[in-house]
C-alpha cells in the first residue's frame, strides 16, 4: 500500500505532543483491518483517532478556532436582528374625542351621558331625552339663540360682574371646560339637574 504522509492533510492541525500516539493508533487500526485502504478511508480513520486523543477542555478554557473542533454555529450566522418592541395601543374611552378636530360623534355623546348619569345619580333616560331634543346628540350644535353643545348651554353676553361670555357650566365643577366636550357637558347637565336647575332647558318638563 502506498504510504500517505500525515502532513498531506494540512487541515489536521493538532499539537505535536499527540503525534506519536496518533501514529500508533492509526497503524494499529490498519493492522487490524489487514487490507489495503484507499486515501479517503485513511483520512476517516485518522479523524476518528484524532477525536479519541483530543484533550478534554474545561469550561474556563476557550475553544480553538480551527474548524476541526466543531461545526460552525449556523444559528448565529442566520440570527436575525431583534425587532423593536411593538408600541402599546392607547385605548380611548368611548366618550373620548378630539373636540378641536371635530371628531366627536353621537356615540361619544351617548357614552358620556351613560357615565355622567351614573356618576351624578340622575336618570340616564332623562339626560338622553334632553340631549336628543335639544341637539340630536350633536356636540357642535349651535342654535339661533346662541346655545351650544349637546346640551345647548346658553352663552350669556358679558355683564358688569362677569366681563366675559359665560354659561351655566361656569357654576358647575366643570367650569372652564368646553361646552362642546361630550363628557364635561353631560356631567355639567347632570349636576345641574341633581341640584334642582333642570328647568333651564325648555324640554326638561317634556322629558320628565
Amino acid at each position: 500500500m502506498e504510504e500517505i504522509p500525515l502532513w498531506s492533510f494540512p487541515f489536521l492541525n493538532f499539537n505535536n505532543k499527540f503525534l506519536d500516539l496518533f501514529e500508533t493508533m492509526l497503524c494499529g487500526l490498519l493492522k487490524i483491518m489487514k487490507k489495503e485502504l484507499i486515501a479517503e478511508q485513511v483520512l476517516f480513520l485518522g479523524l476518528f483517532a484524532l477525536t479519541l486523543i483530543q484533550p478534554k477542555m474545561t469550561t474556563a478554557e476557550t475553544a480553538p478556532s480551527s474548524p476541526i473542533y466543531g461545526p460552525p454555529n449556523y444559528a448565529k450566522l442566520f440570527e436575525r436582528p431583534p425587532l423593536d418592541p411593538p408600541l402599546p395601543k392607547v385605548l380611548k374611552m368611548p366618550w373620548e374625542c378630539n373636540v378641536e378636530a371635530l371628531e366627536c360623534t353621537e356615540e361619544n355623546v351617548k357614552a358620556a351621558i351613560e357615565v355622567a348619569a351614573a356618576n351624578q345619580g340622575v336618570s340616564e333616560r332623562l339626560l338622553m331625552c334632553i340631549s336628543h331634543n335639544e341637539a340630536r346628540f350633536n356636540s357642535y350644535e349651535v342654535s339661533d339663540t346662541n346655545d351650544h353643545g349637546p346640551f345647548q348651554f346658553h352663552v350669556n353676553d358679558p355683564i358688569w360682574f362677569r366681563p366675559y361670555h359665560w354659561t351655566m357650566m361656569d357654576i358647575t365643577p366643570w367650569a372652564g371646560h368646553s361646552y362642546y366636550e361630550p363628557l364635561a357637558s353631560a356631567e355639567a347637565a347632570a349636576w345641574l339637574i341633581k341640584n334642582g336647575r333642570g328647568n333651564q332647558w325648555t324640554t326638561f318638563d317634556l322629558c320628565t
